[in-house]
């Protein structure tokens, strides 16, 4: 009976532990988001952060979401306090890992779908060029970023041959990718680089002539660099004047095995020597010959 005493008195305690652990824990999570550090004399507030690196056009999952304090002080505008996370919103700006999700970086809370079109600005279009890795600057081209379109085309001046003119500026990457096309060598599947980019429509009207007529290039422009530049263009004979002289330099090289040039032939006068007789006398006359 004893043992059965104990054994109860022990559940008991552990049952009584175990609410008051329980207890504890609400008021803990029941605490208000503002509090003081006494201690140092410091208001911080509890915000929403991003629990990892959130891309643009994505939809906020709770697993993208977590909760710190913050510096009452220092506080931004447009945070989420912690009864009002913002799980189900999408993103229009990238936002990286402890950085705090503000209002201005997320889509209207109508908007419930992800995707790239919540990130195309008003008035603007979004198109897709598919280019190679050369075509790409070897890669580095990246969401975000701000590039010239370049075209290669045929010229209606027959001199002129082909001509590569710059005819979209300061334009947006919007998303970078690939997708599967067929070979029509091997009828076999390849990865081609697309790249998205952000246009009005009169320049969507430019760029989808370009890619039908002529091979485009991408420029890649500095951040800073935001001022257009008119140009004349490029072609054939004006590229092929370049670093060149207005005298005509004309050299010849020797060929390793040609022959060496031969020298004239030297002729050489032939003597003739005739004796003559005058009676008892011989005398000898030499003549010289052509």
């Amino acid at each position: 009976m004893n043992r059965i005493a104990r054994f109860a008195f022990l559940l008991f305690s552990l049952v009584v532990a175990v609410g008051i652990s329980y207890y504890v824990y609400l008021l803990l999570n029941r605490q208000p988001a503002a509090v003081v550090d006494e201690a140092a004399g410091v208001k911080t507030t509890t915000i929403s952060v991003a629990a990892q690196d959130i891309p643009r056009g994505h939809k906020l999952l709770p697993e993208d979401v977590r909760t710190v304090a913050f510096l009452a002080e220092s506080l931004p505008q447009g945070t989420f306090p912690q009864d009002h996370l913002p799980v189900g919103r999408v993103a229009i700006k990238s936002i990286q890992a402890t950085e705090p999700i503000l209002e201005n970086k997320l889509a209207p809370e109508e908007v419930d779908r992800g995707g790239l079109a919540v990130i195309i600005a008003p008035q603007k279009r979004a198109i897709s060029v598919k280019v190679d890795q050369v075509i790409g600057v070897a890669g580095f081209i990246q969401p975000g970023q701000m590039v010239d379109v370049l075209v290669s085309i045929e010229s209606q001046n027959e001199k002129a041959g082909y001509i590569t003119k710059t005819v979209l500026q300061n334009v947006l990457i919007l998303a970078t990718g690939t997708q599967d096309q067929e070979s029509a060598d091997d009828k076999k599947a390849k990865k081609i680089n697309v790249v998205t980019l952000e246009v009005t429509p009169e320049e969507s009207e430019n760029l989808a002539l370009a890619v039908s007529k002529g091979r485009i290039v991408l420029a890649l422009r500095g951040y800073t660099d935001m001022d257009d530049v008119l140009t004349k263009g490029a072609t054939v004979p004006e590229l092929l004047r370049r670093y060149r002289t207005d005298k005509e330099v004309v050299t010849v090289a020797a060929l390793p095995n040609a022959p060496k040039p031969q020298r004239a032939p030297v002729y050489t006068k032939k003597k003739f020597v005739f004796e003559v007789m005058n009676g008892n006398k011989v005398n000898s006359v030499t003549l010289e010959g052509r």
